[in-house]
């Protein structure tokens, strides 16, 4: 028995709602790249169960396939991506801003006993 793999084209809500949004490829009008397992992630709402998951749509491999190469083999969410990047860059920043603070009490102790 053959193992169904299918491939799905979906939608950015979707793809984060799976937990695996900075791990699949993107393509160019902003929809994510999951197989089957991947959507079985997904929580469902109550009415979801009802009316299903909208957002998304069965493709084949070939025009997956064709669909990430055409956007360069992007992966991951890029405004997910720059939320983390500003938010590491701001702490980052902090640290450093206190890593500095920390060299220059340091530095004015060591010339207070030089000066004793």
């Amino acid at each position: 028995m053959a193992f169904n793999n299918a491939i799905y084209l979906v939608s950015r809500d979707i793809a984060i709602r799976s937990g695996l949004i900075q791990i699949r490829y993107r393509i160019a009008d902003g929809r994510f790249v999951l197989n089957n397992k991947d959507l079985s992630y997904v929580r469902f709402t109550p009415d979801e169960y009802i009316d299903g998951l909208s957002g998304v749509e069965r493709t084949s491999e070939e025009i997956a396939a064709r669909l990430i190469a055409e956007n360069g083999y992007k992966m991951g969410d890029d405004i997910t991506a720059q939320e983390q990047q500003s938010e590491t860059g701001t702490n980052d920043n902090v640290d450093n801003v206190e890593d500095n603070l920390d060299d220059l009490a340091n530095k004015e102790e060591n010339n207070e006993t030089t000066e004793r």
